[in-house]
């Protein structure tokens, strides 16, 4: 969309449901609409459809080894985020930030049944929690997932030193 159709979309919120916003040539999903998993690049970023774009998008709020630096437990959060999303479209959920500085979109992701995966990633110690300003929404259920994981030493906490 232009600027002014964009402009018109948050005056007329409900004409814009379910349509794809462009703006600079960057598609965007509107928060909540259900888009295809394409690719899971590792334990925490996605590649999505977006309209007849791809996206790459990172999840907010956790961290997961790095797979490029073969990091511990690296290969099972990516494991473990397929196993998540399955074949399935996922919902995508904004919170403040709409880009990391990397260029990837920033999201919440929720499984059609409604499963929260960054939640389910640091629930069983696949993932850390990590706190960036202003993406904050779900900072403290993480910080308390991960610390229940850590104490029962699950995934990452019981396979690798230090987590």
């Amino acid at each position: 969309m232009k600027i002014a159709a964009l402009v018109a979309c948050v005056t007329l919120a409900a004409s814009c449901r379910g349509a794809a916003v462009s703006v600079a040539s960057s598609t965007v999903a509107p928060s909540g609409d259900a888009v295809p998993v394409v690719k899971v690049i590792d334990g925490d970023t996605i590649r999505v459809r977006i309209g007849g774009a791809e996206e790459k998008v990172r999840l907010i709020g956790i961290d997961t080894p790095e797979v490029d630096s073969h990091d511990c437990y690296a290969t099972e959060a990516t494991e473990e985020l397929k196993r998540l999303l399955g074949h399935d479209a996922v919902r995508l959920e904004k919170e403040r930030s709409e880009r990391d500085r990397y260029g990837r979109l920033l999201r919440d992701i929720y499984t059609p049944d409604g499963r929260f995966v960054n939640a389910e990633l640091v629930r069983s110690g696949h993932a850390r929690a990590l706190r960036i300003t202003p993406d904050v929404a779900h900072a403290k259920e993480l910080a308390s997932l991960e610390a229940d994981a850590r104490a029962a030493r699950r995934g990452l906490w019981g396979a690798c030193a230090g987590g």
